[in-house]
């Protein structure tokens, strides 16, 4: 799943989900793309937030 100096994760919703629940550590290690990005999604009744500025990136998620 993982493979690059960012992560290379595939960036679908149903797999950003399926990270955050399961594989937390992966996306405390390193920005999911090498560009900016935010994502913003409801998936499975949680609302995740996955965001990479080019220095800073966040992710989080909560029951919505």
């Amino acid at each position: 799943m993982i493979n690059g100096p960012y992560g290379g994760i595939e960036t679908t919703e149903e797999n950003l989900a399926s990270v955050a629940f399961n594989a937390p550590k992966t996306l405390n290690a390193a920005p999911i793309k090498d560009e900016p990005y935010n994502y913003d999604f409801v998936y499975d009744g949680y609302n995740f937030k996955f965001s990479y500025d080019g220095n800073e990136w966040t992710w989080s998620y909560e029951n919505k």
